[in-house]
């Protein structure tokens, strides 16, 4: 069971990927019971999490961000930090799509602590991006700029070139608003 509830999280992770949210909740669904049955709390809680976003995602959004804030206290009651941050990024998400970006940059800021405190380097990059993404769009262009270059300076370090391409689009449309056009090219290129 706890090799199916794997197996199911990652095929919803990879549907949800693919845009295909009707089969991301399928196989959450899926895993969420197979992990249930295994008493494995992680990736029961790593599906759920998945759960939780496709239904945001297919338009019921009280229903999956109930599910998240329950995730999220249930991570912190057992301790696992970076399934706290986990679901604090797709919180966040949930909110951005629905155009609360203070409430997104608030959530994505809570979840680079979860993330430090894990331990966890990649996602803490990714936070950085996403927080510096957020101020960016609220207009705090100074902190955008930190938190994009904080967030590249730790993908170079951590060697997730893939992960470059956002926080380097981001400081191109910095450039951009600011008049600069030869480092926008420069960013945009390097993307």
């Amino acid at each position: 069971d706890r090799r199916r509830a794997h197996a199911a999280w990652r095929l919803s992770a990879l549907a949800q990927r693919i845009a295909d949210y009707a089969a991301m909740e399928t196989t959450a669904r899926q895993a969420v019971e197979y992990a249930r049955r295994a008493g494995d709390d992680e990736i029961r809680l790593l599906a759920q999490r998945l759960l939780a976003m496709s239904l945001d995602f297919q338009g019921r959004s009280a229903e999956g961000r109930s599910l998240a804030e329950e995730g999220l206290a249930e991570a912190r009651s057992l301790g696992l930090r970076r399934v706290e941050g986990l679901y604090l990024n797709a919180l966040g998400v949930m909110l951005a799509m629905h155009s609360d970006d203070v409430g997104a940059l608030l959530v994505d800021q809570q979840s680079l602590v979860a993330y430090r405190a894990a331990g966890d380097r990649r996602n803490e990059a990714i936070a950085h991006g996403n927080i510096g993404a957020g101020w960016l769009g609220l207009g705090d262009l100074a902190r955008a700029r930190g938190e994009l270059e904080e967030a590249l300076r730790l993908m170079r370090i951590n060697g997730e070139r893939a992960l470059e391409v956002s926080p380097l689009c981001a400081l191109s449309t910095l450039a951009l608003w600011q008049g600069d056009d030869a480092h926008a090219l420069v960013h945009a290129r390097a993307a």
